[in-house]
């Protein structure tokens, strides 16, 4: 009786229970491709513009000085217009905001503890000297915020001159 079973068991296993058997025509043969994409995000979202006039629209007017090579021009944030360039073999930014943001962000390195602040009466800028030598110069006119900033050590009297064309135009 054992072996009946046993044998029942493995006729009914054979015949697939009596599922159809599939064949490889009955087979849908199908492709499918996952593509992940990954959206990057930053801290600082840019965009590149063309030229200064771009930043009109906020409120703001900078451009880079004449004499100024490798000048390029962006909008972060939405709200912060910023105009690199490369002035007397030195590398510079130029920030301009109607808001109360940090300018000086990507600055690495820590302030030396003096600072220099030059006031015409009507407008002040305030100088600072980083401990690796770049400077950083702040000043606000017309509601705007501005910072000028050497990405590289440079004289100091150098960027106090260039920093002054910007700060005090008139």
């Amino acid at each position: 009786m054992k072996k009946t079973m046993i044998l029942l068991t493995l006729a009914v296993l054979m015949t697939g229970c009596g599922s159809k058997k599939t064949n490889d025509s009955d087979i849908e043969m199908t492709t499918e491709t996952t593509i992940e994409t990954s959206e990057t995000t930053t801290a600082e979202p840019l965009v590149v513009v063309d030229t200064p006039e771009a930043f009109l629209d906020m409120g703001i007017f900078i451009d880079a000085p004449s004499g100024a090579e490798k000048i390029s021009y962006s909008i972060l944030n939405g709200n912060m217009a910023e105009i690199d360039f490369q002035y007397s073999s030195v590398q510079y930014v130029l920030r301009g905001t109607k808001t109360n943001e940090q300018l000086d962000f990507d600055i690495n390195d820590e302030y030396d503890s003096l600072e220099d602040t030059i006031d015409n009466g009507t407008r002040q800028a305030v100088i600072k000297t980083t401990v690796g030598g770049n400077h950083v110069c702040f000043w606000q006119y017309d509601g705007v915020n501005y910072a000028l900033m050497s990405l590289q050590g440079v004289d100091k009297d150098e960027f106090t001159k260039l920093a002054m064309w910007f700060s005090f135009p008139d």
